[in-house]
Parts: structure tokens; sequence; C-alpha cells
């Protein structure tokens, strides 16, 4: 027996849905992740010992950009471009055992040097901004 036809505004929602999973680098991404383990991906396999067992817990950040450029009138430029990178990093575990659960934080000996290092490239950046600005402002 057939199946009833889809209603037309969902079939035209899957056509274009896939027409973007094929192109589109971000949907790929998605799907890398979800295939990865999606919330695996932040916890680790449970280890037990006797009456107890403990989860490790990751932070984790996936970055990715892209761009693309034309050259001269002439048609001989081009351009394109992508990349992408993966973090991560321990941020802790969770302990379950007969009292409860309970989540204990792993502390980060660099965080005070990421912090500082974010705050110079934001003062650089205002900066050089401003220098910038009143470079334009003079003529």
């Amino acid at each position: 027996m057939a199946k009833p036809p889809k209603p037309r505004e969902a079939r035209g929602s899957a056509r274009k849905r896939r027409r973007l999973d094929r192109g589109g680098a971000l949907f790929g991404l998605r799907g890398l992740v979800a295939q990865a383990g999606g919330a695996r991906l932040c916890y680790g396999k449970p280890v037990r010992q006797g009456d107890h067992v403990v989860i490790p817990v990751a932070r984790v950040r996936l970055m990715g950009g892209g761009g693309f450029g034309r050259g001269p009138s002439d048609n001989q430029g081009g351009g394109g471009g992508g990349g992408g990178a993966a973090d991560a990093a321990p941020v802790g575990f969770i302990e379950v055992g007969p009292a409860g659960a309970r989540f204990e934080p792993i502390p980060d000996p660099d965080r005070v040097a990421r912090l500082l290092r974010a705050v110079a490239v934001a003062l650089t950046t205002l900066a050089v901004g401003d220098a910038v600005r009143r470079a334009l402002l003079r003529g």
C-alpha cells in the first residue's frame, strides 16, 4: 500500500535541509558531533571502585570558520579557505556513592594566565582601534 503524501511544507523543508546538509560545512560538523556521541564528548566512561562510581567531566570546544575571495576584474583571482579546531580539557569529576552524588572540580593552573592574555588582547585591540580612528579623523 502506498504511503500518503507528506504535507507540502514538510516536503519542502526536508528538501532544503538535505541541500544544506550536502553543501554546508557547519551541518557536517554538527553531524560529526552527533556521531561522536554528543554528551559523551563531555562525560567520560564511568569507573567503578567498590560502591563508588567516578565519571570524568571535560569541557569540549569545537571552533570553525571559513572565507572566500575574488580577484581583479580580469577573472584571474580566486579564493576560498576554511579551518577548524577542537579542544578538550578536564574540568572535574562526578562521584556517585551511597551518600549521594557530588561534582568535584579540578583546579585549572592556567586560568589566570589565560585571563591576563585575554585582557591584554582586548586592551591592545582598543588601543589600535583608537589610533586608527584618530589617524582617519586627522585626514
